[in-house]
């Protein structure tokens, strides 16, 4: 099967075919599985914003050290290169396909409860561990059923690298949200903000998704759809109900609506997720949202 590459801004729009990558030599484990899997693509901008290049990095989960091969819009070709992490295992990531970008470097979550970041536009050959928040490296990778409480989201706000963790309040059948702020310089986390969400007139069935300033963004397992939420003046917008996917996995029952933002919270292991919900309608008494696209 043929892999095509594409870069695109969805504003204009334009998109751009990429080289297909390189085909997996005979010295590779196998000379019939590609062992490298999709990761990401990080960008290099201006003071002003404009970018001035980028590269779509593709990991190969099996090499120790970890081998990237990626593609660089400065030469307009691929490349291989291989870069040690830090443990006695090398990092054991919990997904490969999906790291937050952010400043040119991709964050990915291991298995050991430590960020591991690695900035693509240097020249170090050794990616970075950043262990947990204190309060978060003892919680139980799992989640509660049926509400959002047990999950770390990752994602960027404000110009920073943020991670969010939710924890269950059972005296009152709420839960708080914690915002972690990777403060660059020291590489040290800054507890931002505790929401709770009980405070805010939002209920377990609301799964926060991202986090922008004052607004919280949360998709509603009852209702099916995204929710804005303006912290300050606790003014709420509810978008469209979302039309799910009719799975039928036995055809003598009724046919299952299947939602894939749904498995925001079902998922049994702490994850990544770089996600901006777009919205039909935002609170009027919001200032007017910076655009965010995906």
């Amino acid at each position: 099967m043929e892999i095509r590459y594409y870069v695109g801004n969805p504003v204009l729009p334009q998109w751009i075919l990429l080289p297909p990558p390189p085909l997996p030599t005979e010295t590779e484990e196998s000379p019939f599985v590609y062992t490298f899997s999709d990761s990401g693509l990080v960008t290099r901008k201006h003071n002003n914003g404009a970018i001035l290049g980028y590269k779509v990095v593709r990991k190969n989960s099996r090499a120790r050290p970890w081998s990237f091969e990626i593609f660089s819009s400065d030469t307009g070709k691929w490349s291989v290169t291989q870069v040690t992490c830090p443990g006695p295992h090398g990092g054991f990531l919990l997904n490969t396909s999906n790291p937050v970008s952010f400043n040119g470097k991709l964050h990915w979550l291991d298995l050991s409860r430590r960020v591991i970041v690695h900035d693509f536009f240097s020249h170090d050959k050794q990616a970075r561990a950043i262990s947990l928040p204190d309060n978060l490296k003892c919680l139980p990778a799992f989640t509660i059923k049926n509400t959002p409480c047990g999950k770390m989201i990752c994602t960027t706000s404000q110009g920073y690298f943020v991670l969010i963790d939710v924890g269950f309040i059972k005296e009152v059948n709420s839960y708080n949200v914690r915002v972690w702020r990777l403060k660059s310089d020291s590489w040290s986390w800054d507890h931002a903000l505790e929401i709770n969400m009980a405070s805010v007139g939002l209920g377990p069935s609301c799964v926060p998704m991202a986090i922008d300033i004052e607004v919280i963004y949360l998709w509603d397992l009852q209702s099916k759809c995204f929710v804005a939420c303006n912290l300050r003046t606790l003014a709420k917008s509810y978008g469209a109900r979302k039309v799910g996917t009719p799975v039928n996995s036995n055809p003598f029952e009724t046919r299952e609506t299947v939602y894939k933002e749904d498995d925001f919270r079902s998922e049994h292991l702490s994850f990544l997720s770089h996600f901006v919900p777009s919205l039909q309608v935002l609170p009027t008494t919001l200032r007017k949202p910076k655009m965010i696209y995906i």
